[in-house]
């Protein structure tokens, strides 16, 4: 299976995700234990399990309709997993033997047709995503300790160790809320102005080299940065012979790797890809806005790829301070270079 394939199929299963409602069991790559071979186990695109009935789906990302030999395999498929019904999707179409050989062996069929551009301006449920980011700048980072540990201090192993904190992300998220509580975040959109913060905190058990963190300051700069995601296209699923335009399933697809939204009436399955997020260093994640269509329940609201929100690190403006006098002393300008005072 390809990457492409897996892709398909995903997006198929939240269709039917959101086509069955929450009492209904909708699995992906789902193994079953063959009927007439319980040692072994058979492979199905897409599972549905309702109360008493097993249903199955199969897919097929291929570039020319699928003909009659799927069909007839499928037909068999049914019959040797005792399920009660069968569903062909194809993102190609199928033949017209392939039409007739369902409809008499009873095998649901499905595609998917592209909307024109007047359906599309026709249609007035289009969402909008906008994904916002927090992006630090002038970032400053005091640390202070004890006098008594300043003695045999290595500035570098330091800051060596600080990019290895586990709590690193911390140093960026605690003054959120102070300064979240100044503004708004609306306001911050509009204004498109920086915000300037300064904020002291304590971590629990912070050690550094060695070093007991007893407080940690922060200053710098947040501006809000904004990625609007375009929508490639836009498909509607359902069955082969239903104008596009008649189907009750419509898929926002979006420049953003897998990301889409599906539609079913005011209901939507969000899904979220950030696998091919690259952000710079120092941006942090911060909120996804959806904006347009109107009102919509929100059946599922799924993220992708959510390693990629990890903040990036990079060189830090760090001082090191003694906690008798709190002062700072800079040694050394260079950003990568922690300075000491006493």
């Amino acid at each position: 299976m390809t990457e492409e394939s897996d892709n398909f199929e995903l997006m198929v299963t939240r269709i039917h995700k959101l086509l069955e409602g929450e009492d209904v069991l909708v699995e992906w790559n789902d193994k079953i234990q063959d009927p007439d071979n319980p040692s072994q186990s058979r492979q199905i695109d897409i599972s549905i399990r309702k109360e008493n009935l097993f249903n199955i789906v199969e897919c097929r990302n291929r570039k020319g309709p699928q003909d009659v030999n799927w069909i007839e395999e499928l037909i068999g498929r049914r019959t040797s997993l005792k399920s009660d019904s069968v569903t062909a999707v194809s993102s190609s179409g199928f033949t017209s033997g392939a039409v007739k050989k369902a409809r008499k062996y009873g095998v649901a069929l499905r595609d998917l047709a592209a909307l024109t551009d007047q359906e599309i301006l026709n249609w007035t449920k289009g969402i909008n995503i906008r994904l916002y980011f927090y992006r630090y700048s002038e970032f400053k980072l005091k640390l202070i300790i004890d006098e008594g540990d300043f003695d045999g201090l290595n500035p570098q192993k330091l800051q060596d160790d600080l990019q290895k904190f586990v709590g690193f992300n911390t140093l960026f998220t605690a003054h959120l809320e102070s300064v979240e509580e100044k503004i708004r975040l609306a306001e911050l959109k509009k204004n498109q102005k920086p915000i300037r913060f300064s904020f002291s905190f304590c971590i629990e058990d912070f050690f550094l080299e060695g070093r007991k963190i007893q407080s940690v300051e922060t200053e710098g700069e947040i501006h809000l940065e904004e990625i609007q995601l375009d929508i490639p296209y836009h498909i509607a699923y359902g069955e082969p012979a239903e104008p596009s335009e008649s189907r009750n399933v419509y898929v926002q697809k979006y420049n953003f790797g897998e990301t889409q939204i599906i539609h079913r009436g005011v209901d939507i399955s969000v899904s979220l890809d950030l696998s091919k997020l690259d952000l710079p260093p120092y941006w942090q994640f911060r909120f996804v806005e959806l904006d347009g269509g109107g009102l919509h329940n929100h059946e599922c609201f799924e993220l992708v790829g959510i390693d990629k929100l990890i903040m990036k690190k990079d060189t830090i403006d760090l001082a090191i301070s003694n906690i008798a006098h709190n002062k700072r002393i800079q040694t050394d300008r260079q950003p990568a270079t922690p300075s000491v005072g006493r």
